[in-house]
C-alpha cells in the first residue's frame, strides 16, 4: 500500500510541476508602454486576474496582475483586456433565483476575453457558475448584453433576454433579419457567429480570437492489454490455511470512451474505461494434522469479471504529435464467476465479493491514436464478504491503445 500512495503522490505531483509552454505574447502597462514576452499559455477556462511571463526562454518567470497591465495576450490565440464594466452576476442556479427581472449591476474592473475585435467587438468573462458577453462599437464604451434568469411572484422561471434587442438595434446590415436575433443563443458559439457574419456584411476588417470550443471533444479507443497477478488466501483463524497461488500472465481487453475537457490546452479528460479480465489457477495443498497424518487438497480460484474504471488524466506535450499521460482510476469490479473451491470437506467454498480500488498508470501516445501504458492497482481484497477469510489480489497491466 506504502508504494502505492506514493505512485499516486507522484500523480499529483507530476500534474503541479507538467510544464505549460511559454508562447510568443505581449502586454501593454499602465503606462502604454508595450512589452513582447513569453506568456504561460494555460488556455483559460474562467476569466483570470494576472499571468506568468518571462522576458525570454532564459530568463526567470514574473508575474503581472490586472492592476498592472491593460492589455495582455499569446499571439493568435487569446487576448484580454482590463476593463471597469457595470455586471449582472446574478445567479442562473434555481434555487438562487433573483425575483427581478432587471439586471441588478454593480462596477468591476476585469480582464475581458476578446472574442471578436473589429468594428463591432464582442467580449466574455465566465467564472464559477457565472458566463456574461459584452459588445461596444469601436471607440466606445463597453456594455454588457443582458440576460438574467429570475422568478416570478408564483414561483416560475423566467428569462429577461434583452440581449436580442439590443443587438437588432445595433447591427443592422442587409444579410441580417429579425429572426437571426430571434433565434440568437446567449452562448459563445451563437454569438462569435453573429458578430462574425456581421463584420464580413459591412466589409470591416476583423479578429476572431481561437476557435470557439463546442464542449468536450469524445474520443473512443480499443484497449487490449497484458495483465501480470497474484492472488494469496488466508484465514486468520487456521495457520495452515494459507494458500498463495502461482503468479500469472493473462490477457485482457477493453474499450475507452474518453471526454477531452474544452480548456487548459486539452491537457485534461475524463474516461470510462470497461475491460474484461480474468485469473484461473490451482494448487496442491497440504494440512498436517496433530496425529501427523498429512493429507492433501486442491484449492482452485476461477475469476473473472468486467472492471469498470472511471478515471481522470492529465497529457504532458512533448512535441506536436507526442504526449505523455498520467492516469487515476477507481475501479468498480463486477464478477463473472466467482468462487474459490477446495476439494476436502472441512474447507468452505468460498465466494468472491470485493470492494472497489484505485489504480495508477503512466503512458506515451503518438499521433493521438496509438499508446502504451504501465499501470499499477491496488490490493483488492476478493473476500470482503468473510469475517476471518482474507485475500491479496495484485495487478499489474501493460495496455495497448488505438483512438479512432
Amino acid at each position: 500500500m506504502r508504494v502505492y500512495l506514493c505512485l499516486v503522490l507522484m500523480f499529483f505531483y507530476g500534474i503541479l510541476t507538467a510544464q505549460i509552454s511559454y508562447e510568443e505574447g505581449f502586454f501593454i502597462d499602465n503606462n502604454g508602454g508595450e512589452v513582447k514576452c513569453l506568456i504561460k499559455n494555460m488556455d483559460w477556462k474562467y476569466n483570470p486576474t494576472n499571468f506568468y511571463y518571462k522576458l525570454t526562454s532564459l530568463e526567470g518567470v514574473k508575474k503581472k496582475t490586472i492592476t498592472d497591465v491593460t492589455v495582455f495576450g499569446v499571439v493568435g490565440k487569446s487576448e484580454f483586456i482590463r476593463t471597469t464594466v457595470s455586471i449582472d452576476s446574478s445567479s442562473e442556479n434555481i434555487s438562487k433565483l433573483s425575483d427581478k427581472r432587471e439586471p441588478e449591476f454593480k462596477k468591476e474592473t476585469l480582464f475581458l476575453r476578446k472574442l471578436i475585435v473589429g468594428k463591432f467587438n464582442l467580449y466574455s468573462y465566465e467564472t464559477g457558475g457565472l458566463s456574461r458577453f459584452f459588445y461596444n462599437i469601436e471607440g466606445e464604451d463597453i456594455v454588457q448584453l443582458i440576460f438574467k434568469s429570475y422568478k416570478t411572484e408564483e414561483g416560475n422561471r423566467r428569462e429577461n433576454n434583452r440581449y436580442k434587442q439590443q443587438l437588432w438595434n445595433s447591427l443592422k446590415c442587409a444579410t441580417l433579419d429579425k429572426v437571426n436575433f430571434q433565434k440568437l443563443k446567449y452562448n459563445k458559439s451563437s454569438l462569435f457567429k453573429l458578430f462574425k457574419n456581421y463584420n464580413e456584411c459591412i466589409d470591416s476588417d476583423y479578429l476572431a480570437f481561437g476557435k470557439v470550443k463546442k464542449g468536450m471533444n469524445f474520443k473512443f479507443a480499443i484497449k487490449p492489454g497484458v495483465n501480470f497477478l497474484s492472488l494469496s488466501i488466508n484465514n486468520s483463524g487456521y495457520s495452515n490455511r494459507y494458500v498463495e497461488f502461482e503468479k500469472s500472465v493473462n490477457f485482457r481487453f477493453g474499450i475507452e470512451a474518453e471526454f477531452v475537457l474544452p480548456f487548459n490546452n486539452d491537457k485534461w479528460s475524463c474516461f470510462v474505461e470497461p475491460t474484461y479480465q480474468y485469473y484461473k489457477a490451482e494448487k496442491e495443498l497440504e494440512f498436517i494434522k496433530i496425529t501427523t497424518i498429512s493429507k492433501t487438497t486442491n484449492v482452485n480460484v476461477d475469476y473473472s469479471s468486467i472492471d469498470l474504471a472511471l478515471g481522470v488524466r492529465h497529457y504532458m506535450f512533448l512535441s506536436k504529435n507526442s504526449k505523455l499521460f498520467m492516469n487515476l482510476l477507481y475501479v468498480f469490479n463486477l464478477p463473472l464467476s466467482d468462487t474459490i473451491i477446495a476439494d476436502r470437506e472441512d474447507i468452505i467454498n468460498l465466494e468472491i465479493m470485493s470492494d472497489p480500488n484505485i489504480a495508477f498508470g503512466v503512458g506515451y501516445t503518438h499521433n493521438d491514436s496509438y499508446s502504451l501504458e504501465f499501470r499499477v492497482s491496488e490490493k483488492r481484497n476478493l473476500l470482503k464478504g468473510y469475517a476471518s477469510w482474507f485475500s491479496d489480489y495484485n495487478s499489474s497491466s501493460i495496455v495497448f491503445g488505438y483512438k479512432f
